[in-house]
């Protein structure tokens, strides 16, 4: 039987980072298609380059992460009350820096850089299961054409 009370811990997390960049694909193809269509349609301010180095050269789109998988470890505290669960995690987390780039036919051409912020896993309560507290969430949500997707998945259990 759990005791409602506070609780402190010690958590890993992995990322594995990803930009969708179909929207801009499909936009360049239209662009192409339909003549005279201006480069502003293209979403994460590609326009101003794309209009520098010019539709016909430029293929495609590509995003590069410093790292492939981001690992961020620190101490959580939380609370379990009524055999739910609740972490948190002090402190803001670090994002991921990345490179957006313009595929040209011959060679590519950076676009732009920045860094992709990084969702706290530790939003929601755990439910007991099976003697472990047990939390998992999918999330959708759009904007400006950028679709983005968010899922977590973490277990805590008692140790000592």
């Amino acid at each position: 039987m759990l005791r409602d009370g506070t609780v402190r811990g010690h958590a890993v997390v992995a990322y594995t980072p990803a930009i969708d960049l179909g929207g801009a694909h499909q936009a360049l193809n239209m662009i192409r298609d339909i003549a005279g269509l201006p480069v502003s349609l293209l979403p994460y301010g590609f326009g101003g380059l794309v209009s520098t180095i010019g539709v016909p050269s430029i293929v495609g789109f590509g995003v590069d992460f410093d790292a492939a998988t981001a690992v961020r470890r620190g101490r959580l505290t939380g609370r379990l009350e009524n055999g739910r669960l609740v972490l948190r995690r002090p402190g803001r987390l670090k994002g991921v820096p990345y490179e957006l780039t313009a595929i040209k036919k011959v060679g590519q051409e950076k676009i732009s850089a920045g860094m992709a912020g990084l969702y706290d896993p530790f939003k929601g309560a755990a439910r007991n299961r099976a003697g472990f507290a047990v939390h998992e969430t999918q999330t959708r949500s759009t904007s400006d054409g950028v679709t983005e997707r968010v899922g977590s998945y973490w277990a805590a259990h008692r140790v000592g």
